[in-house]
């Protein structure tokens, strides 16, 4: 099975896109007319009303990097060092390699917490943008 490299980056995309088309186009041309620059119109108008589509791609993105795990393992297995370890790498490394079981548990635990808080934040920052 080949990896699935870029499959994430196309999902985040077609996310991206879809907002941009569905931002409203009366208060472009209002902007336009008005005389507003292209930072000042992308910045006022077009970030806002993407935000929350983009804040949802940045967390599919961000998720899928605590996932990553085959790929650089096949490639690099952590190294040059621990260069390019993961955190999955880590904890792989540290319960299956060196029989640290509990240092294991604790850090999959953190982990959970963190992304939960994370995914929380997210969530209701999108909430609050509606």
């Amino acid at each position: 099975m080949p990896p699935k490299s870029g499959s994430g980056r196309r999902s985040c995309f077609l996310l991206l896109l879809a907002a941009l088309a569905g931002v409203d186009r009366s208060q472009l041309e209002a902007a336009a007319i008005d005389g507003a620059s292209w930072w000042r119109t992308f910045f006022k108008i077009v970030l806002p009303a993407i935000r929350p589509v983009m804040t949802i791609a940045i967390l599919i993105r961000g998720l899928d990097l605590f996932r990553l795990f085959d790929i650089v393992w096949a490639l690099t297995k952590g190294g040059p060092g621990t260069m390019t370890e993961t955190i999955s790498m880590f904890a792989y490394i540290k319960g299956f390699q060196q029989f640290e079981t509990s240092y294991t548990a604790a850090v999959a635990l953190l982990v959970i917490v963190l992304l939960s808080a994370l995914l929380m934040l997210a969530l209701k920052r999108v909430e609050l943008a509606r």
